[in-house]
């Protein structure tokens, strides 16, 4: 039997916020850069892989669209099947699809940052457009500077990683803790690794970008998404 969708995202929501550096005390070096420079489209899409020294994997296919997002998720846990679920914000309601018990969650899309959202923080934060390494190296400076925990960041080399040649950006703590990113020519993130003082470690590589994609309204329709869903509706509650 299918373990539940509910315990699944428990997992799942620990396991991300693992990788944003919280929820289990891993420290983060730095903060979300300024954003002064680089600016995402409306419309783009991605995927992503995330994996952790635990064994852990999540893949994630992303699409963002005016304002709307959606994030389809399978979660693979040694010790556990595999889950699968659709979190979808589409301008009004967020819902959270359960695929096994072809259930929808509705809530207010006001209610805060949306689970969908919550899973393409990285990818959106840490874009930074068409400028030069040591542009991004100074908005990551600044970002460190207002951190108590971050004692340094600089490059420490370049490296191709799936066809894209990017540089390698390394954020130190205090506490022993480094995250490393690979920011390509073109100021896409394509991978992040992170390890806290204990030397638990995650890491997440993205593919298949498209930025500026043509992406169907359909694609954030609860009712085209799952035809027939029974829908839990929590914005009555």
């Amino acid at each position: 039997m299918k373990k539940s969708f509910i315990s699944g995202l428990m997992v799942a929501l620990i396991v991300v916020g693992t990788a944003m550096g919280c929820g289990n005390g891993a420290a983060e070096p730095t903060p979300t850069p300024t954003k002064e420079i680089g600016e995402l489209p409306e419309t783009y899409q991605y995927s992503m892989e995330w994996s952790d020294s635990n064994e852990v994997s999540v893949s994630l296919d992303v699409w963002g669209k005016g304002g709307k997002s959606r994030v389809d998720m399978s979660m693979t846990d040694p010790s556990e099947e595999t889950n699968l679920a659709i979190f979808i914000d589409d301008g009004e309601f967020q819902w959270i699809y359960d695929q096994y018990e072809n259930i929808a969650t509705k809530y207010q899309s006001d209610a805060g940052m949306s689970l969908a959202d919550s899973y393409t923080w990285w990818f959106v934060e840490y874009y930074f457009g068409d400028v030069s390494e040591e542009t991004i190296l100074a908005e990551m400076e600044l970002a460190c500077d207002i951190d108590a925990l971050c004692s340094s960041v600089a490059i420490t080399g370049h490296e191709s990683i799936g066809g894209q040649s990017c540089t390698k950006f390394t954020s130190s703590a205090y506490d022993g803790a480094t995250i490393i990113y690979w920011i390509s020519n073109s100021g896409l993130l394509i991978k992040v690794e992170a390890t806290d003082a204990a030397g638990y470690s995650v890491a997440m590589e993205y593919t298949n970008i498209d930025l500026n994609s043509s992406i169907s309204d359909d694609k954030f329709d609860i009712d085209k998404v799952a035809p027939g869903v029974e829908i839990i509706d929590m914005t009555e509650a």
